[in-house]
């Protein structure tokens, strides 16, 4: 339930600041170091995520989990072996 509200507020976020800036004509992106680290973090967490799921897929011989293992490794962008 928090994470739906997390993605409800991210979501109104947005749609403000797009209608803001399409409104105003202002386009200002500031790109930071924390822009990147945010993006490396996300990467390491998927990456560690793909790799759990995909020991547990085969523990328990599951179809799902291997799913979900190949999803989170293609987000993260680091290919499986």
């Amino acid at each position: 339930m928090l994470e739906t509200l997390l993605l409800l507020a991210t979501c109104v976020w947005v749609v403000y600041s797009a209608l803001a800036r399409l409104i105003h004509g202002r386009t200002e992106i500031e790109v930071t170091v924390w822009s990147f680290a945010v993006m490396a973090f996300s990467m390491v967490v998927d990456y560690s995520r793909s790799r759990m799921l995909s020991a547990a897929a085969k523990k328990h011989n599951s179809q799902a989990l291997e799913a979900d293992a190949l999803h989170f490794s293609t987000i993260s962008g680091v290919p499986r072996s």
